[in-house]
């Protein structure tokens, strides 16, 4: 497995030096690392460049969020000759079992398009939030490194590993998610397509979790994002997608007004009116989804003819 491995960064200057410093130490010798910037103004881009002249750097003319930026720069990763890319958050360090299992992974089971590894918290050898939260079956396992993957709806984005084949079929991020939401929806369609979404024990890395976004804070786009995501799926019915968007907006109601949240009110009323405003854009887009993957199969079953 030939891994590129895409860093996104916007004024990460604070968290660099010990994720590179990881991956010197316990990366592939053959791996690619890309520094994808979304217009910094702080030193980082500089600091990289003296500090680790053997990163590649890719700006972006703008900040194009999470999703957006990556669709813009894979394709570079895949033209240099790489078979899978991660793309890894800039408030991560690998550690030395990170990439073995899941090369591993990626060698006997071709229909994985999209793994990831199992998370420590920070500063203690325990399980993070989203290990306890999403993955805590996984728990019990998450150091055996001779464990089978676990498959899984969705993994986070912050170390996501995605097959060539699999990034050629979907194609990239959906742009409607700046940031949050966009691995899952992501995950979602490649396991629409059929592909396999894996946690892989064994495989180690630390996450400080929203580290690398913290000037911006979750607000707005994580619950624009959340009622996107259950808007459309496009594996469910319509109106079941409404009415599971319905449910999510009096839970967040409910949360929004308990103290000391009260600040959440104005934050979600915005993002069920911003949701609103895209939610016949991404029905058409679940729809287009559905109807492509008819096609493809209408192709197959004429070519076999």
């Amino acid at each position: 497995m030939r891994v590129g491995i895409q860093i996104l960064n916007h004024n990460g200057l604070k968290w660099l030096p010990g994720l590179l410093d990881s991956l010197t130490r316990f990366g592939a010798e053959d791996q690619i690392v890309y520094l994808v910037d979304n217009c910094s103004t702080d030193s980082s881009v500089d600091f990289v460049v003296n500090h680790y002249p053997n990163v590649v750097i890719i700006p972006m003319e703008k900040n194009w969020g999470y999703g957006q930026a990556y669709n813009r720069s894979i394709p570079r990763a895949f033209a240099d000759g790489c078979d899978w890319v991660c793309l890894q958050n800039t408030d991560t360090i690998v550690t030395k079992s990170w990439l073995k299992p899941l090369a591993q992974v990626a060698s006997a089971d071709p229909k994985t398009g999209i793994m990831g590894p199992v998370f420590w918290e920070w500063e203690t050898d325990s399980p993070n939030y989203y290990m306890q939260g999403r993955c805590p079956e996984v728990i019990e396992c998450m150091l055996d490194q001779n464990h089978a993957p676990f498959n899984k709806d969705w993994i986070e984005g912050s170390s996501f590993f995605i097959r060539k084949e699999c990034f050629e079929q979907i194609g990239g991020f959906d742009p409607l998610y700046f940031m949050y939401w966009e691995d899952a929806e992501y995950c979602r369609r490649a396991r629409y397509f059929g592909w396999r979404v894996s946690i892989v024990p064994g495989s180690l890395c630390r996450h400080h979790a929203k580290g690398s976004a913290a000037d911006l804070g979750p607000g707005f786009f994580e619950l624009r994002n959340h009622f996107l995501f259950k808007m459309t799926d496009p594996s469910s019915d319509y109106m079941k997608n409404v009415l599971l968007a319905i449910r999510l907006g009096f839970t967040h109601l409910k949360h929004s007004l308990a103290p000391p949240n009260g600040k959440l009110v104005a934050e979600l009323l915005q993002a069920g009116c911003s949701a609103s405003l895209f939610f016949n854009r991404c029905r058409r887009r679940r729809l287009a989804i559905r109807l492509a993957k008819e096609m493809a199969g209408a192709g197959e079953t004429v070519h076999a003819s």
